[in-house]
């Protein structure tokens, strides 16, 4: 064999290796999707009180201040398509389950993880419930930028920083306000991404007609099996709400008194 081959077979070999071994090492290292994961696979047939939806719900419930037995199973970024993957394929595992509990906010019926900056996050979900049908990629190393997964290498097995973002029933309590304590400032960077209808409802038709038929799949389930499902709006600043547009709050209103 031509001596060019070998040492290009040999690099590839040696490229695939590293790639494996921080595949491996990456899906080692505990996180909220795993943890949840394997709540609900193995003290699933205990929860009363299911909390899905988005990050809304994941800092604004803790379960541990409820009467029921209850779990967040929010993530951030969550939209309702994931909620009903998530349920889907753990309802037959949750025989002790009689609410569930899902946030309506202001841009959840036009927001799509798939097609949203977080699309990353898919990948989790793929990897660590799994969830049918399967959103789309499948590995640790190439969701997210490499330099952060050779950080998180470096924070688990050598600074032994704890990697999980929430609490034993799955409330985020690392909620902290990156870019400013000014509501103000805080406002304008949220606003920008959720006033959807500025550039038109069919610019968002796809991702809006796929949420709306998710929460009725959520709906005809609940009502298969007997569960009360109930809907909340968590508390927003007046900063935030004074920047909201007062066509897209009628329209999430009209299309929740449709459901």
């Amino acid at each position: 064999m031509n001596p060019f081959f070998k040492q290009l077979g040999l690099f590839l070999f040696i490229i695939l290796a590293a790639l494996l071994i921080l595949e491996f090492a990456l899906r080692d290292i505990p996180n909220d999707y795993k943890y949840k994961s394997r709540y609900l696979k193995e003290k699933g047939n205990n929860i009363e009180f299911l909390i899905l939806g988005n990050s809304h719900s994941l800092y604004a419930i803790n379960p541990e201040y409820l009467s029921s037995k209850a779990f967040n199973c929010s993530g951030v970024s969550q939209s309702y398509d994931v909620d009903l993957a998530i349920l889907r394929s753990s309802i037959n595992n949750l025989d002790s389950l009689e609410l569930i509990c899902i946030p309506i906010s202001y841009f959840s019926f036009f927001f799509d993880l798939r097609s949203s900056p977080e699309a990353w996050r898919i990948d989790n979900y793929n990897l660590y419930w799994p969830l049918e049908p399967q959103f789309a990629f499948n590995t640790e190393i190439f969701s997210r930028n490499f330099k952060i997964n050779i950080k998180r290498i470096f924070d688990h097995y050598i600074l032994k920083e704890k990697p999980l973002l929430i609490n034993n029933l799955g409330w985020g309590n690392n909620y902290a306000e990156r870019y400013s304590t000014d509501f103000n400032i805080s406002a304008n960077r949220r606003i920008s991404r959720h006033n959807y209808l500025e550039k038109g409802i069919k610019d968002r038709s796809q991702e809006f007609r796929r949420q709306i038929e998710s929460l009725k799949s959520i709906i005809e389930l609940c009502n298969q099996k007997g569960l009360r499902l109930i809907f909340i709006q968590t508390p927003i600043s007046h900063e935030y709400f004074s920047r909201t547009k007062k066509s897209q709050w009628e329209t999430v209103y009209k299309e929740l008194n449709q459901l």
